[in-house]
């Protein structure tokens, strides 16, 4: 028997209480008055979201020879979402360390039986 995914779906969401942006990160630039570095993001989609860490948590890469653990947490948003954004900024979270992170998108699978889109992400540079 299939689940109706709609309808899990809508129960999901219920637990969404963070929000978030679906987007795509610009080339950093040098602002000319300032001299800071901007870092544009452009917002493709807003709205509910859930983000948690990752069942594997912490995975171990070893960066310039040394062995480093790199946090990836997995982020909750309703389905039809627009797929090709490449990251998520957190906007609001009873995390307040989260608030203002942006998390790259490093794996976004995709199937007919999805109730919420769930992406794994790790924190951006």
């Amino acid at each position: 028997m299939r689940p109706n995914a709609g309808v899990l779906g809508r129960q999901l969401r219920k637990h969404m209480t963070a929000a978030c942006q679906l987007g795509n990160a610009g080339q950093p630039y040098t602002d000319p008055e300032t001299g800071e570095v901007v870092r544009p993001f452009d917002v493709l989609w807003s709205g509910p979201c859930l983000v948690r860490p990752e069942r594997r948590a912490i995975i171990q890469q070893v960066v310039g020879g040394e062995v480093m653990g790199i946090k990836r947490y997995a982020v909750l948003v309703p389905v039809g979402t627009p797929r090709d954004a490449n990251r998520v900024r957190v906007t609001s979270s009873g995390d307040p360390d989260l608030v203002g992170q942006e998390l790259v998108i490093e794996e976004d699978p995709f199937d007919d039986w999805q109730a919420v889109r769930t992406m794994v992400c790790t924190f951006a540079e």
